[in-house]
C-alpha cells in the first residue's frame, strides 16, 4: 500500500490517501512479502536478488559484480529507492572502505533469494565466492568457511539441476578444499561442533575414490568421538578402512586404523591394549615410511593416550610435536600440547614444580581454548594436593567450563574423576557423586565403556563412603562388566572398592584376595597413582578384618610412592 501510495506518512503518523476497503491482502506473510517484491521495477527487483545472495547483510561492491555490466552505473539509485521503499536499510560493512547494507527482515532476503531460478544461483553464487576471495586481500579475516558454503551451494544446485560436468566438479573440489581447511582450523582451536559440521561437509563434497577423502574421514571419526558421537564416529571409520582397502594404500590404512584404535578401546570390553598399541606402532612406520608427518603425529598422539607410564607418555608426546611441528599440523600441535598440562603431574617434579610448568602453559595458551582448559584443570588438581582446596576447586570448574563450551563431551566427562577427587578432599560427597554421575549418564548415552568403567567404580567408591553398600556394589559390577582385560585402572579400581564391600560383609578372604589382585594388578603396570589406590583399600580391608598394624604399614607404603 505504501508502494502504491495508498498509505502516506504525515507528521509522524500514517494517513490513507483512499478507500483501502476495496485492498486485497495476501494470506499469509510471506505471500505479502512475495507481493511486495513483485511490484518492484524490474530493475530494482534484480539488484535485491543479487544481494541476497550474499546474506542479510550485504555489500554495493558485491551486488555490483554480480550485475549485469550495463546495470552497474544506476546500482546506487536502485539502492537508495530500495531504502525508501523500507526494504533494506544501511548497514555496517566487513571490508573496509566498503558500503553495505542490510535487509530490513529476514523474510525480504529469502523471498528475494527464492525467486532466482537454481542455475542462476549456482553461477552467482560461484561467481560471490570469487569476489570474496578479492576481496579479502590482506584482512584478517578467515573467510574459507563463507567462500567454501557459496561454493557448495552452487555446486548442490548445480546437482540438483543434473549438471555435473566439468566446470560443476571443479566448485565440489574447490569447495571440499576450503571447508575441509576450516574444520582442521576448528578442530585445532579446539571447536569441536564446527570440525565435525565442516569435516563432514567437505568429505561429502569428495569423489568416492579419491584418496584425500580417506584422510578427511579419519579426521571426522576423531572428532566424532570427541563430540561423543561414537555410532558415527563407527561409521566413517570404518568407510574411510574400507576404502583405503579397495585402493591398496597401506598409509592410508595405517591412518583409518588410528580412529578405529580408540572406538576399540571406548566401546569394546574385550579389546587388547598391548594389540591396539602394538598396531598404533606398525602404522607409525607405514606412515614414516609414506613420509606423512602428520599422520605419524596423530598415530603417537593415540599411544600417549594409551600409556599409564609418565614417561612412556612423555615420549609419544615429544614425538607427536615434533612430527606435528614438522608439518606444521597445527591441530595435531594443540592436541599434543594440551596433554603437557597432565605431564605436570609427573612424579619427576614436585608438586610446586608442577604448579610453576602449569601457570607457564597457562600464559603461553594465548587463546588455545584447549590448552588453558588443560592447564587449569591440572593447576586445579595439583593446587589441590598443595592444600589450597577450595582454590584448586575453582580452577578446575573453569577448565570443566571449556571444555563444556568446546563441546568437547570425552574430556569434560573424563575430567569429572578430578573434580570428584577434590570434592571428597573437601568433604563434599555430594557433590562428588553428582559430577560422576552425571559423566556416568553422558557416557552411557554415548556408548562410551573405556571412559564409563573408570567412572563407574569410582562412583562406587563414593557411594562407599556414604554407607550406601548396595548401590556401590552395583557399580563394580558395571566397571568389571564393561572393563577391558588391559584397562588397568578400571580392573584394580573395581577390585578395590568391591574389596572393601567384602569385607564388611564377613568375607575376608575374598576381600583380601581382591585387594592383593588390585595392589598387583597396579605394580605390573607401573600406574603409581592405581598403587596408592590399591594400597589404601589393602589398608582398609586388613583394618575391617582386625590386622590394623599391616593396614598401616600398606598406608605408610602409599604415602611413600605418592610422595616421590
Amino acid at each position: 500500500m505504501v508502494d502504491d501510495g495508498l498509505l502516506r506518512r504525515e507528521n509522524g503518523s500514517w494517513s490513507a490517501s483512499d478507500d483501502l476497503s476495496t485492498v486485497s491482502v495476501p494470506p499469509t506473510i510471506q505471500a505479502l512479502v512475495g507481493a511486495r517484491l513483485d511490484r518492484l521495477p524490474t530493475d530494482e527487483r534484480a539488484v535485491i536478488e543479487r544481494a541476497s545472495v550474499e546474506g542479510k547483510l550485504f555489500h554495493r561492491e558485491a551486488v555490483s559484480e554480480l550485475s549485469p555490466v550495463d546495470a552497474r552505473p544506476e546500482l546506487g539509485s536502485r539502492l537508495m529507492a530500495l531504502v525508501r521503499k523500507e526494504l533494506i536499510r544501511p548497514g555496517k560493512a566487513t571490508f573496509t572502505g566498503q558500503d553495505a547494507f542490510r535487509f530490513r527482515h529476514q523474510l525480504f532476503r529469502d523471498s528475494a533469494y527464492e525467486s532466482l531460478p537454481k542455475e542462476l544461483r549456482a553461477d552467482l553464487h560461484v561467481r560471490f565466492a570469487d569476489w570474496l576471495e578479492a576481496s579479502a586481500g590482506d584482512s584478517p579475516l578467515d573467510l574459507q568457511e563463507i567462500v567454501g558454503y557459496h561454493l557448495e551451494r552452487a555446486f548442490r544446485y548445480r546437482e540438483e539441476l543434473g549438471v555435473l560436468d566439468d566446470r560443476a566438479r571443479s566448485t565440489a573440489a574447490r569447495a571440499a578444499e576450503l571447508l575441509v581447511s576450516a574444520g582442521r582450523k576448528a578442530d585445532a582451536r579446539q571447536d569441536i561442533s564446527a570440525a565435525v559440521g565442516l569435516l563432514t561437509r567437505g568429505a561429502a563434497l569428495l569423489p568416492q575414490d579419491a584418496p584425500e577423502r580417506v584422510r578427511v574421514l579419519a579426521e571426522l571419526g576423531e572428532a566424532l568421538i570427541e563430540a561423543g558421537d561414537l555410532a558415527q564416529a563407527e561409521r566413517v571409520s570404518t568407510e574411510a578402512a574400507e576404502q583405503a582397502r579397495v585402493l591398496g594404500d597401506t598409509s592410508l590404512g595405517a591412518l583409518a586404523l588410528i580412529p578405529r584404535a580408540r572406538l576399540q578401546m571406548c566401546t569394546n570390553v574385550d579389546a587388547d591394549l598391548d594389540e591396539i598399541k602394538r598396531e598404533l606402532r606398525e602404522a607409525v612406520r607405514s606412515l614414516e615410511e609414506a613420509g606423512d608427518d602428520r599422520g605419524v603425529a596423530r598415530a603417537w598422539l593415540r599411544i600417549a593416550h594409551n600409556e599409564y607410564s609418565f614417561s612412556e607418555r612423555e615420549h609419544a608426546v615429544e614425538q607427536a610435536l615434533e612430527h606435528a611441528r614438522r608439518a606444521g599440523a597445527r591441530r595435531e600441535e594443540a592436541e599434543a600440547l594440551n596433554f603437557l598440562p597432565g605431564l605436570a603431574a609427573s612424579p619427576a617434579l614436585t608438586v610446586e614444580e608442577g604448579i610453576e610448568r602449569c601457570r607457564d602453559l597457562l600464559a603461553a595458551a594465548q587463546g588455545k581454548l584447549g590448552l588453558e582448559a588443560g592447564a587449569l584443570a591440572m593447576l586445579g588438581i595439583l593446587t589441590t594436593q598443595s592444600g589450597r582446596v577450595d582454590e584448586g576447586r575453582r580452577l578446575h570448574s573453569r577448565a570443566r567450563e571449556i571444555y563444556s563450551e568446546l563441546g568437547q563431551r570425552v574430556r569434560y566427562s573424563g575430567s569429572a574423576t578430578s573434580a570428584a577427587s577434590m570434592a571428597v578432599l573437601a568433604g563434599d560427597l555430594p557433590a562428588a557423586e553428582a559430577a560422576l554421575r552425571e559423566s556416568l549418564d553422558i557416557l552411557t548415552k554415548m556408548g562410551d565403556k573405556g571412559l564409563l568403567t573408570s567412572i563407574a567404580w569410582r562412583l562406587a567408591d563414593v557411594l562407599y563412603e556414604q554407607g550406601r553398600h548396595e548401590g556401590a556394589l552395583d557399580l563394580t559390577r558395571v566397571s568389571e562388566q564393561a572393563a577391558s582385560a588391559g584397562d588397568h585402572d578400571a580392573q584394580l579400581g573395581w577390585r578395590a572398592v568391591r574389596a572393601k564391600l567384602l569385607a564388611r560383609r564377613d568375607d575376608p578372604h575374598g576381600a583380601e584376595a581382591l585387594a592383593r589382585e588390585a595392589v598387583d594388578i597396579a605394580k605390573s603396570s607401573n600406574y603409581q597413582t592405581g598403587i596408592t589406590v590399591s594400597l589404601l583399600a589393602l589398608a582398609e580391608v586388613l583394618r575391617l578384618l582386625g590386622r590394623a598394624d599391616e593396614g598401616r604399614l600398606c598406608v605408610h607404603e602409599a604415602i611413600e610412592i605418592f610422595e616421590r
